[in-house]
């Protein structure tokens, strides 16, 4: 039993030459999320001719509680698309033939751009490999638990390319121009994500606590997650930014004095979602259709790289890969 960085513990058992992992925030909840693991994974019931939603829900969902909650909701989504094609079929019957009709049915399947509205946009590339890279996971489980042994997720099945990489850089007087044309609501969290490289979690957890004016540095701690509470980031993100006193002043011109939260809408924290729903509209309308918030940080990078005249582990650590 270990206890991890992040508060949780962490109950481990090695079976058939694989490691179970089991986490919570008690030890005794760790113990028995283990034992329930365990419980699953050698369950006699689980056989080929048990479908394959039967062995989603008893081996690959457990294996995904050591995730964070955001990255747990990814994967459960990706599976719906998984189960209304192919949940009621026995795994063992699952033929490569099936899975490429699947691929193909995915492409032919719109989306909602933003996840929320209206579904007028054919399902990505990206999107569509990375259903594909669960599905693979849940079989490659499978054979763990010796349940089936061989999959059908193989070098046969034909995968849409992903478009290459747009570029997606500004140069420092664009930038300049971004962050002083959008609304005012929107500038010091474009700010924060255009010259400091803060992702939009962050920006929404950032407290005026984080910020030592006399030291002129900001410290990037915690985000807040999309129940609205403060959570910490994964320690490679943890970082500290030492800023020029201009950026301090904006940061004080622009941010909410009256809370402990920097950046507010309506007297109320930022939540990422907010700030995603609030820049797209206004990208749209001025020709950066292409970029997404999370672009931003791509200005921060270019901005750091003229200031240091391209020092890679600078860029890496102000943005905190």
């Amino acid at each position: 039993m270990n206890k991890r960085a992040d508060g949780r513990y962490q109950a481990t058992k090695r079976i058939h030459g694989k490691t179970i992992y089991a986490y919570a925030r008690t030890e005794e909840e760790a113990k028995q999320n283990l034992l329930d693991k365990l419980e699953l994974s050698t369950s006699p019931n689980l056989t080929e001719n048990s479908t394959l939603r039967e062995i989603a829900r008893s081996v690959w969902y457990p294996s995904l509680s050591h995730l964070p909650d955001k990255s747990r909701r990814r994967y459960m989504a990706n599976y719906v698309y998984i189960d209304n094609h192919l949940g009621t079929r026995p795994i063992g019957k699952i033929e490569t033939r099936h899975v490429q009709d699947f691929i193909g049915a995915l492409a032919k399947t719109p989306v909602s751009r933003s996840g929320n509205g209206k579904a007028t946009h054919p399902m990505s590339a990206a999107s569509i490999n990375y259903i594909y890279a669960t599905l693979g996971q849940i079989f490659r489980l499978a054979i763990a638990s010796r349940i089936v042994f061989w999959t059908p997720c193989n070098t046969l099945v034909r995968l849409p390319k992903r478009p290459q990489k747009r570029e997606r850089y500004l140069d420092v007087q664009e930038a300049a121009e971004i962050i002083a044309n959008v609304p005012d609501e929107l500038r010091l969290p474009v700010f924060l994500a255009g010259a400091l490289g803060l992702r939009r979690g962050e920006v929404a957890g950032l407290l005026w606590r984080n910020i030592n004016r006399q030291k002129r540095s900001i410290q990037i701690a915690q985000q807040l997650n999309s129940r609205g509470e403060l959570a910490p980031l994964k320690r490679n993100s943890t970082r500290t930014l030492y800023v020029p006193a201009a950026f301090m002043d904006y940061i004080d011109q622009h941010g909410d004095l009256d809370n402990e939260f920097v950046c507010t809408y309506g007297g109320k924290p930022w939540s990422a979602n907010k700030i995603w729903k609030k820049w797209r509209p206004w990208a749209d309308k001025h020709g950066l259709s292409e970029w997404t918030y999370h672009d931003l940080r791509h200005l921060a990078a270019g901005l750091i790289a003229h200031a240091t005249g391209g020092d890679v582990l600078a860029i890496k650590s102000v943005l905190g890969h």
